[in-house]
């Protein structure tokens, strides 16, 4: 796959992300996500949490998207109900799907805490 097809599978998901419309994105069988609040979930739970996610995703703007080999590494700002949230992701491409997708962000975003202290 070239590079462009790769950050088009990456952002396939994330225009699904903010459309609501989750069902249609491309996911391997082997699918999994990992996040801070998460840890890693296989395909189903993965689905729960994107599910989940989805919802509470108004806008994804990209910043920039770094490919290497399989990677794409994706820093995007996500309007949440909550504000604005910095989002570093780590994908794994592979024959057009989505093999896993690390997750970064700063949780207090979610909790609701203004301080690390309260984590």
């Amino acid at each position: 796959m070239t590079r462009e097809e790769k950050v088009a599978v990456v952002e396939t998901f994330l225009n699904g992300m903010v459309s609501g419309d989750v069902d249609a994105l491309p996911l391997a069988e082997s699918f999994f996500v990992e996040t801070p609040l998460l840890g890693r979930a296989e395909r189903d739970a993965a689905m729960g949490y994107i599910k989940a996610t989805s919802v509470a995703t108004l806008s994804i703007q990209v910043e920039a998207h770094i490919v290497e080999g399989d990677q794409v590494a994706t820093l995007s700002e996500n309007e949440t109900p909550n504000g604005p949230m910095m989002v570093f992701a780590k994908f794994v491409v592979c024959d057009g799907l989505l093999q896993s997708a690390r997750v970064f962000y700063d949780p207090r975003a979610i909790l609701g805490s203004s301080s690390g202290k309260d984590i």
